[in-house]
């Protein structure tokens, strides 16, 4: 098209005025770029960790002591003296769930004791699970809790 058709003048120079995005403009342009961004690295923004779910499949009220430390290559026998301990009382059928930063669970060990008759009743210790080997930062680390249908043994099952 020429500047006769664009409703000039020949030989008149048209200037063109492009505005720039004021400051609040800018501000959201950065922030919708930044979380389009994120989007594609896969990153979680909103991740709280490492999660562990002790599940109850039991009809009894279970005793667990979780252990964890921050060291991933800590020996099984030293995470008892100098581990992070965490005590729950979960009843028959329910769930306890929480999460700690990567960095500060990298090693676990579950201990369950079921509460059938006077207190007394199985229990089991699952292994060590390692960060790395085991499972991953960001994981749920899934322990549950089943009994025969006697009561009589406990079993623990691991999964992420």
């Amino acid at each position: 098209m020429n500047s006769t058709q664009a409703g000039t003048n020949p030989g008149q120079r048209q200037s063109v005025i492009m505005s720039r995005p004021g400051r609040a403009g800018q501000v959201w342009m950065a922030v919708l770029i930044g979380l389009l961004l994120t989007a594609a690295s896969g990153c979680d923004v909103i991740s709280t960790g490492t999660t562990v779910r002790l599940i109850n499949n039991t009809n009894y009220v279970l005793e667990t002591i979780v252990l964890y430390h921050k060291e991933q290559l800590i020996p099984e026998f030293r995470l008892k003296d100098v581990g992070t301990e965490a005590r729950y009382t979960i009843p028959a059928g329910e769930t306890v769930t929480f999460s700690r930063d990567c960095d500060a669970l990298q090693a676990i060990r579950v201990e369950g004791d079921l509460k059938i008759l006077f207190g007394l009743g199985p229990s089991k210790t699952s292994r060590v699970y390692r960060d790395g080997t085991d499972f991953g930062c960001n994981d749920t680390l899934t322990f549950t809790f089943t009994t025969n249908s006697l009561g009589t043994s406990l079993n623990i099952a691991f999964g992420n």
